[in-house]
C-alpha cells in the first residue's frame, strides 16, 4: 500500500486558479509526480492534482522538470505511487481504451482453476482476487501481448504472492523481475476518487469460462451495496467465472 509521500493535502479551493506550467516532480525513492505547478520555494512543491492540491516538503524532492508552458483543459494526468499510478484520464470510447489497457488484464492459473488479474506497475506487480489465488503457491500468469497477428501468450511461472485481503478478497503477486524485463505493457491507471454514480458506464476485461481478453460493457447499477459490511459496486456488466480478478474501467479508462 502507497506511503504517504506529501507533508499534507489541502483543499484545492485553497489556491486560485491560474494557468501554470506542467511539471515532472522526482521524489526521493524513485516516484514521480506529473501536475500544474503551483509554488516552487525553499519550503518544497505544491503542485494541483484536479481533485486535490498535493504539497510535498523540499526534502522529498529530488528534481522538478518543467513539461509544458501550460496546463491544457481536460488534460490527462497521472501520479506515481509505491506500486501502482493513479490518475485523471480523458473520456474515450471504450475499442480504445480496450486497446490501451486490455493488454494489461492477465489470466492467472493454479492447480484448480483460474481467474484474471492486472497489471498495476513496470515491476511485475499486479492485483487479483483472494479467492483465485487461496491455498496455493504454485501460480501462473500468462500475458497477451499484442503481436504482429493477433496476440501471442507470454507465461511467467516464477510469481510471488505480496499482499492477501482475505476481507475485501484482494491480492498482490509480482512477476519475477528477470522474466518480465522489456515484456510487460503499460500498466492500468487506478482511479482513487469516490465519483462513480448510478448509471456511469463501465466496462469489463476478463477471461470469463477461459474465454480469454473477454470485453463486457453495462452500467453501475449501485454504489452502496453492501455484503459482510464491506461496500460493493454493483454492475450489470456480464461477469462469470473466469473473471475473477479482473478490472472494472470506467468511461476512461480507468480501474
Amino acid at each position: 500500500m502507497p506511503r504517504h509521500l506529501a507533508a499534507c493535502l489541502l483543499a484545492a479551493a485553497a489556491w486560485p486558479a491560474v494557468a501554470a506550467d506542467i511539471v515532472t516532480v522526482t521524489l526521493v525513492g524513485g516516484g514521480r509526480v506529473t501536475a500544474p505547478l503551483l509554488r516552487q520555494n525553499d519550503d518544497g512543491v505544491v503542485v494541483d492534482l484536479g481533485f486535490e492540491v498535493l504539497q510535498i516538503p523540499a526534502k522529498r524532492v529530488l528534481d522538478v522538470r518543467r513539461e509544458a508552458a501550460e496546463a491544457a483543459p481536460g488534460a490527462e494526468r497521472e501520479t506515481e505511487r509505491d506500486i501502482f499510478r493513479t490518475g485523471r484520464l480523458e473520456a474515450r470510447e471504450v475499442p480504445e481504451l480496450v486497446k490501451r489497457f486490455g493488454d494489461a488484464v492477465v489470466l492467472v492459473r493454479n492447480p484448480g482453476g483460474l481467474g484474471t488479474g492486472f497489471i498495476i506497475s513496470r515491476d511485475g506487480h499486479l492485483v487479483t482476487n483472494y479467492h483465485v489465488v487461496e491455498k496455493n503457491t504454485r501460480l501462473q500468469v500468462t500475458l497477451f501481448r499484442r503481436a504482429a497477428k493477433g496476440f501471442e501468450k507470454v507465461e511467467f511461472r516464477k510469481v510471488r504472492i505480496v499482499a492477501l485481503q482475505p476481507l475485501r478478497d484482494l491480492a498482490i503477486l509480482q512477476l519475477d523481475a528477470e522474466e518480465v524485463k522489456g515484456r510487460l505493457p503499460e500498466p492500468v491507471v487506478i482511479n482513487d476518487r469516490d465519483d462513480l454514480r448510478v448509471g456511469d458506464m463501465v466496462f469489463a476485461i476478463g477471461n470469463p469460462l477461459g474465454m480469454e481478453r473477454s470485453v463486457t460493457q453495462g452500467i453501475v447499477s449501485s454504489t452502496t451495496r453492501t455484503i459482510d459490511q464491506v461496500r460493493l459496486i454493483q454492475t450489470d456488466a456480464a461477469i462469470n467465472p473466469g473473471n475473477s480478478g479482473g478490472p472494472i474501467f470506467n468511461a476512461r479508462g480507468e480501474v
